[in-house]
């Protein structure tokens, strides 16, 4: 009886020395995350930190996502979004780091698997945060020159979930609680306004435009019937791209372009649109003019002008 005994007890210690250097030590010396922020960079150059959790003692963020959001982002399509955060940890030694996961999908439909990782281990470390000993904060900055993004395409109401983890010899400790999420409200662009087609001569058209409330770029669209094709969303259009019969003259952040090498008595036919990161509104802004008989150098008043 005492034999059996001796050898169960020696069964169980072997397991649990197994069991302890396969999972990194992790009862000997205690480890996890304990906390983190997600960094948000938006297009007008502002970070916004969000808590994963209620801990403050690292600064309190605007947000907990533990707690139901009522913030959200508002943005208009085309609008980037550059992801950035921090890990907080405890009983990391050796071998550690942290990385961050996200999914970014339309409220009420399923949930995506998790998108690609973010690699913190790149950014600073501070020791002791929050408190001392072994706590570690690994924390890496937005970067808006980086392809860490979300970008805002369709209209609707979205969802940005993160995942962030430390590990600690190759073992992931996770901070994350489902359904917690920063929410994102996608309006469309809003086309230009006030436009105006002057014909100068028999070769040359001016244009005027006011860009919209949100000061977006302009493209602008030539074509001699009066259909236009939508442009591809996501595709950059330089001028002398073709889109479906019409040929892009204009693409940029002024005001005014002069529409020069044309054939006289033609009628020309432009679209504006409202252009952010590759994204345009599909709805736009349309006017028509005929450029002059040839000796003709007075310029009549714009006409056919249509939205």
């Amino acid at each position: 009886m005492k034999d059996n005994n001796y050898k169960y007890r020696l069964l169980v210690k072997i397991f649990l020395f197994a069991y302890l250097v396969f999972f990194g030590d992790f009862f000997a010396y205690g480890q996890g995350v304990f906390g983190g922020k997600i960094a948000i960079l938006d297009n007008a150059g502002s970070t916004t930190w969000w808590n994963t959790n209620s801990q403050t003692c690292d600064g309190a963020g605007t947000g907990n996502l533990s707690n139901a959001n009522a913030t959200a982002y508002s943005c208009f399509q085309g609008d980037r979004f550059y992801l950035g955060g921090n890990v907080l940890t405890w009983g990391f030694n050796t071998n550690y780091g942290a990385f961050m996961q996200w999914r970014y999908y339309l409220v009420g439909s399923g949930a995506p698997s998790w998108g690609t990782a973010l690699n913190f281990s790149s950014g600073s470390f501070t020791s002791g945060v929050c408190s001392s000993g072994t706590n570690i904060k690994i924390e890496r900055l937005p970067d808006n020159s980086s392809s860490n993004y979300i970008q805002c395409t369709n209209t609707g109401n979205y969802r940005l979930d993160v995942l962030l983890s430390g590990y600690n010899n190759s073992v992931n400790y996770n901070q994350y609680t489902s359904g917690n999420y920063i929410p994102f409200t996608v309006n469309p662009l809003n086309t230009p306004v006030s436009a105006t087609a002057t014909a100068v001569s028999g070769s040359q058209i001016d244009l005027g435009w006011s860009k919209d409330a949100q000061n977006h770029n302009v493209m602008i669209v030539r074509s001699t019937t009066n259909t236009f094709t939508a442009p591809t969303q996501g595709t950059a259009y330089s001028v002398g791209a073709t889109i479906g019969s019409g040929t892009v003259i204009y693409n940029s952040n002024g005001t005014a372009f002069s529409d020069t090498g044309l054939t006289c008595n033609t009628t020309y036919y432009y679209a504006f649109y409202s252009e952010n990161y590759y994204l345009a509104n599909p709805a736009f802004t349309a006017l028509s003019n005929e450029s002059l008989p040839e000796g003709v150098s007075h310029a009549p008043s714009p006409y056919s002008f249509h939205a």
